[in-house]
């Protein structure tokens, strides 16, 4: 198996002043689409902490899911989804 991938998870502020978002490797938490959130109204966290520790649960999950990938020769060039 190769090298576990290592990603950088920052905290930054939300555009719309309702609380913080994290961004891992420079791509910002989306939001959730399916209640209606949009760039303009997403609610954030309450905390920077709290955001950091939600990105770094999130590279967590990615890393497990990374195993999985590889196993099966299919682990994608850009595991955030923003290649076409």
């Amino acid at each position: 198996m190769s090298k576990e991938k290592e990603f950088k998870v920052t905290v930054e502020e939300l555009d719309n002043g309702n609380g913080w978002t994290y961004a891992i490797d420079g791509n910002r938490e989306a939001p959730n689409w399916d209640i209606g959130e949009t760039w303009e109204n997403m609610i954030g966290y309450k905390s920077k902490k709290d955001a950091f520790d939600s990105g770094t649960g999130m590279t967590k999950t990615m890393k497990e899911w990374a195993k999985g990938f590889e196993a099966m020769g299919d682990w994608p060039s850009d595991p955030h989804g923003y290649e076409n």
